[in-house]
Protein backbone atom coordinates (compact mmCIF):
# COMPACT_ATOMS: atom_id res chain seq x y z
CA UNK A 1 0.00 0.00 0.00
CA UNK A 2 1.17 3.26 -0.03
CA UNK A 3 3.51 4.80 2.43
CA UNK A 4 3.36 1.45 3.73
CA UNK A 5 0.03 1.43 4.82
CA UNK A 6 -1.09 -2.24 4.96
CA UNK A 7 -4.44 -1.22 3.88
CA UNK A 8 -5.01 -0.52 -0.05
CA UNK A 9 -6.41 3.60 -1.01
CA UNK A 10 -7.02 2.57 -4.56
CA UNK A 11 -10.33 1.68 -3.66
CA UNK A 12 -11.36 4.94 -2.50
CA UNK A 13 -12.87 8.59 -4.14
CA UNK A 14 -9.63 10.74 -5.25
CA UNK A 15 -10.98 13.44 -2.33
CA UNK A 16 -10.95 10.39 0.41
CA UNK A 17 -7.50 9.38 -0.96
CA UNK A 18 -6.44 13.31 -0.45
CA UNK A 19 -7.94 13.98 3.11
CA UNK A 20 -6.68 10.35 4.50
CA UNK A 21 -2.79 11.51 3.09
CA UNK A 22 -3.15 15.20 4.33
CA UNK A 23 -4.40 13.74 7.95
CA UNK A 24 -2.04 10.90 8.30
CA UNK A 25 0.41 12.52 10.08
CA UNK A 26 -2.34 12.90 13.05
CA UNK A 27 -3.46 9.60 12.40
CA UNK A 28 0.23 8.01 13.08
CA UNK A 29 0.46 10.12 16.17
CA UNK A 30 -2.95 8.83 17.64
CA UNK A 31 -2.19 5.29 16.29
CA UNK A 32 -3.11 3.18 19.17
CA UNK A 33 -5.95 4.65 20.64
CA UNK A 34 -9.81 3.90 20.07
CA UNK A 35 -10.65 7.71 19.81
CA UNK A 36 -7.64 8.11 16.40
CA UNK A 37 -9.07 4.51 15.27
CA UNK A 38 -12.59 5.59 15.10
CA UNK A 39 -11.91 8.63 12.97
CA UNK A 40 -9.81 7.14 11.15
CA UNK A 41 -12.38 4.64 10.11
CA UNK A 42 -15.00 7.73 9.88
CA UNK A 43 -12.86 9.31 6.89
CA UNK A 44 -12.10 5.71 5.19
CA UNK A 45 -15.96 4.60 5.39
CA UNK A 46 -18.08 7.65 5.36
CA UNK A 47 -19.45 6.57 8.21
CA UNK A 48 -18.47 6.92 11.66
CA UNK A 49 -18.32 3.45 13.93
CA UNK A 50 -19.58 3.26 17.32
CA UNK A 51 -16.96 1.55 19.12
CA UNK A 52 -17.06 -0.03 22.79
CA UNK A 53 -14.80 -0.85 25.47
CA UNK A 54 -15.72 -4.68 26.80
CA UNK A 55 -15.62 -4.33 30.26
CA UNK A 56 -12.32 -6.46 31.79
CA UNK A 57 -10.98 -7.62 28.55
CA UNK A 58 -8.99 -6.17 26.22
CA UNK A 59 -11.47 -6.34 23.48
CA UNK A 60 -13.61 -4.29 22.04
CA UNK A 61 -16.44 -3.97 19.07
CA UNK A 62 -16.54 -2.09 15.99
CA UNK A 63 -20.33 -1.22 14.71
CA UNK A 64 -20.79 0.58 11.73
CA UNK A 65 -24.80 1.61 11.36
CA UNK A 66 -25.41 2.24 8.66
CA UNK A 67 -22.94 0.05 6.83
CA UNK A 68 -21.11 2.00 4.48
CA UNK A 69 -22.58 1.64 0.60
CA UNK A 70 -19.70 0.03 -0.55
CA UNK A 71 -19.28 -2.45 2.88
CA UNK A 72 -18.56 -5.50 0.93
CA UNK A 73 -15.74 -4.02 -0.90
CA UNK A 74 -14.29 -1.93 2.44
CA UNK A 75 -14.76 -4.66 4.66
CA UNK A 76 -11.57 -6.59 4.45
CA UNK A 77 -10.02 -3.32 4.21
CA UNK A 78 -11.42 -2.46 7.45
CA UNK A 79 -10.44 -4.94 9.19
CA UNK A 80 -6.78 -4.84 8.12
CA UNK A 81 -6.64 -1.19 9.05
CA UNK A 82 -8.36 -2.09 12.25
CA UNK A 83 -6.03 -4.85 13.34
CA UNK A 84 -2.84 -2.25 12.14
CA UNK A 85 -4.09 0.73 14.44
CA UNK A 86 -5.87 -1.16 17.40
CA UNK A 87 -3.82 -1.01 20.29
CA UNK A 88 -1.58 -3.47 20.87
CA UNK A 89 -2.61 -6.96 22.41
CA UNK A 90 -5.92 -6.05 21.89
CA UNK A 91 -8.52 -8.28 20.29
CA UNK A 92 -11.48 -6.71 18.39
CA UNK A 93 -15.17 -7.96 16.80
CA UNK A 94 -16.22 -6.08 13.68
CA UNK A 95 -20.25 -5.82 13.63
Amino acid sequence: GWYGLPFALDILLEETQRELLVHLPHFLACKGTLVGLRDLLALYTGVTPAIQEIDGAPRFAVTFAPKPANWETLRAQVIRLIDWFKPVHTTFTLE
